[in-house]
């Protein structure tokens, strides 16, 4: 996925630890913030992995694409309804698919 939108044109870094990129976002934030959405039943005081994170980007311009299993939607939907997410599509993705979308999404905003 990543060669796939560097060739595309886009930049693109990766962290894999949320406090890591809450951290990066804060100094340096990017126009779009893309990641996996996992519901973790065990999590006692929220739904998923991303909720801190969505928290942090609202009231900012950065775009949010977010990743997600088919099974794991209803779930996704309830973050939604409490968080803003501009894209959120179903894995796997293509870099090709996923390429028209952000251009559209930057575009717009």
């Amino acid at each position: 996925m990543v060669k796939g939108l560097s060739a595309q044109g886009f930049k693109v870094e990766v962290e894999h630890l949320m406090r890591s990129a809450m951290r990066k976002i804060k100094k340096n934030p990017p126009d779009v913030v893309m990641a996996e959405f996992y519901h973790e039943p065990a999590f006692r005081d929220r739904l998923s992995n991303l909720e801190s994170l969505l928290a942090q980007l609202q009231n900012t311009d950065i775009k949010t694409v977010v990743f997600y299993a088919k099974e794991q939607q209803e779930y996704l939907d309830k973050v939604c309804a409490r968080f803003p997410v501009d894209i959120a599509e179903t894995m796997p993705v293509a870099a090709g698919k996923l390429a028209r979308k952000l251009n559209s999404l930057t575009l717009a905003g």
